[in-house]
């Protein structure tokens, strides 16, 4: 008898599974052939079928149905049909047809808008302020849009803690809503003082000016953005936390800005390694770089940077930036520039002025005057003279940060003109130059980068001997060797695709490409179209910051392709 039941047990699941066996393969079977809508009138068709995620060829799925159901009511939700009904698709399993009945019903109107619990803000103003408006089709996104506006109305007038709290009635079988906006304004706030947190070595009195926010007035959201910006664009600081409100024991109100500093000082270092020329010696080309971006905790900054860009071509250039001059957005800036090429080399020393304004514009002046001394071989014809330089640039940043940018933009234009005399004969020169960059996040991880640069030098009389752009290696084509292409004239673009690592690490694929022109070669007006491509890493170590590029130009094999390495390390 026992052995009788085991057995009956053991059938029953052997048919229990047998069963589910049988309805998992039925299921698999049982796929959509066609999808059909019934009852669109007043939105075409296509579009709804674009709302739907059922396709021909997908298995037959209850709770897809479900979704779909629920995406249809929200789209026509937001396009004002209130009204709108779905029921569930009528599904034809031997044929796979599943049909969507919708009833769209009239679009819904807005008979009237009522504002009620502002105290401070009379209603017409804040009406003004919205898009949803008596006669107008009621749509959610738009009401939601009125909501965020009304909130920053508030916020940039003293009511930073203001809530929005809307609500809609609709008359049943109707086409008219009734708009109630409740509006708790909560206290009025006012700026008493300003704390910092996190300033080790930054002054108070620094980050301060940076930020350009009178303390004693109203909260203004509009203001402490503006301040946000100014300090996140600052190179010695390398976050600041959104503000807090808080109440001091004295009764006051302060809005407590959490900063993290950057290391005052930054060593930099970049090693470029090239394939070897036809003579078969390989190159080294390099740049050092050492900076005090904040002395004394004030601002300050002092660079020295060294470069070499080729055999008998470097450069040495000091600098020396004084911020807020007379207590303005004024900057002094000093520099002594010392260049070496093949067959000269070149001493200069310069002045400038930087005004900086709240919206990150920064427009610079500058003047230069130094001498031009030829080669003891005097091959290269070059005669002793003196060269002054006029500058000017303007620059606008809007980069949503300073060291991995994922959004925003950042343009720059400049103008330099200079004059040389040597002996009886003097020459001038014109450069213009533009410079354009443009972020923009794909995704959690993942940003484009894209920039545009154009630049052009015309001269007359004598020459300068470096008047031609200089253009190839790491900071303009990638790929290229460093200064190959001497032109008049370039439009080159740098394009990459970058996925965020950390902070401030990231890797990146790139293409560069441009026209130049290259009358500077002597050779008419011929054109070169150089195309550059490869991959990098930007990654942040306890050692400092280690930036590593491998590119190769259009017609190069692997083997020939050009390493830079840099490193920063930060004291």
């Amino acid at each position: 008898m026992i052995r009788r039941l085991r057995m009956w047990r053991y059938s029953v699941v052997l048919s229990l599974v047998v069963g589910v066996w049988v309805d998992a393969s039925v299921a698999g079977r049982a796929l959509v052939r066609q999808v059909r809508i019934d009852g669109t009138h007043r939105i075409s068709e296509d579009r709804v079928r674009g709302w739907l995620m059922t396709r021909a060829g997908m298995p037959l799925d209850s709770l897809l149905f479900e979704k779909d159901m629920a995406r249809i009511l929200e789209g026509y939700l937001n396009e004002g049909y209130w009204q709108v009904s779905v029921a569930f698709p009528e599904v034809d399993l031997k044929r796979g047809r599943v049909r969507f009945r919708i009833e769209e019903g009239r679009r819904t109107r807005i008979d009237a808008v009522r504002i009620s619990g502002n105290e401070h803000a009379a209603s017409d103003a804040l009406m003004d302020e919205m898009l949803s408006r008596s006669g107008s089709p009621l749509i959610r996104e738009s009401l939601e849009f009125d909501v965020e506006t009304l909130l920053r109305y508030y916020e940039n007038r003293g009511f930073p803690y203001c809530s929005i709290a809307p609500d809609v009635s609709l008359a049943p079988g109707g086409d008219a809503a009734q708009v109630r906006i409740t509006v708790d304004e909560g206290p009025f706030v006012r700026v008493d003082t300003i704390r910092f947190t996190g300033n080790r070595i930054t002054r108070v009195e620094a980050l301060l000016r940076e930020m350009r926010m009178a303390q004693g007035g109203s909260y203004d959201q509009r203001r402490v953005d503006r301040a946000l910006r100014a300090l996140r664009r600052l190179p010695f600081l390398l976050d600041v936390d959104d503000p807090l409100l808080v109440t001091e024991p004295d009764g006051r109100t302060a809005l407590v800005v959490a900063v993290h500093e950057a290391p005052a000082g930054r060593a930099e270092g970049v090693l470029g390694v090239v394939p070897a020329s036809r003579n078969g010696v390989q190159g080294l080309t390099g740049s050092f770089l050492t900076a005090f971006v904040n002395l004394l905790g004030t601002g300050r900054r002092a660079d020295a940077s060294w470069s070499r860009s080729g055999s008998g071509a470097s450069d040495l250039d000091l600098r020396y930036h004084e911020p807020w001059i007379l207590r303005r957005p004024l900057a002094l800036e000093a520099g002594l520039l010392m260049r070496h090429r093949p067959g000269f080399a070149e001493n200069r020393m310069g002045l400038g002025v930087r005004l900086s304004t709240a919206g990150g514009a920064e427009v610079r002046l500058g003047a230069s005057r130094g001498g031009l001394r030829p080669a003891e071989s005097g091959a290269n014809g070059f005669a002793k003279g003196r060269i002054t330089s006029l500058d000017g640039a303007l620059e606008l940043d809007r980069r949503n940060d300073r060291w991995n940018p994922t959004s925003g933009s950042f343009y720059r234009v400049g103008l330099a003109w200079s004059r040389v005399t040597q002996n009886d004969r003097a020459g001038r020169r014109l450069r213009a130059t533009a410079d354009l960059h443009r972020f923009l996040a794909l995704g959690r991880r993942t940003a484009l980068a894209a920039s545009l640069h154009g630049a052009g030098v015309a001269e007359t009389g004598v020459r300068l001997p470096d008047g031609p752009l200089r253009l190839g290696g790491a900071a303009s084509i990638r790929g290229y060797r460093e200064e190959t292409f001497l032109v008049n004239r370039a439009l080159w673009m740098n394009l990459e695709l970058r996925l965020i690592l950390a902070r401030r690490s990231r890797g990146f694929l790139f293409v560069d490409a441009g026209v130049l022109g290259d009358a500077a070669a002597g050779e008419g007006n011929a054109f070169h179209f150089p195309l550059g491509f490869g991959l990098g890493l930007r990654t942040v170590s306890r050692v400092g910051t280690i930036g590593l590029v491998y590119g190769l130009a259009r017609t190069d094999s692997p083997g020939r392709g050009k390493v830079h390495v840099r490193m920063v390390n930060d004291f």
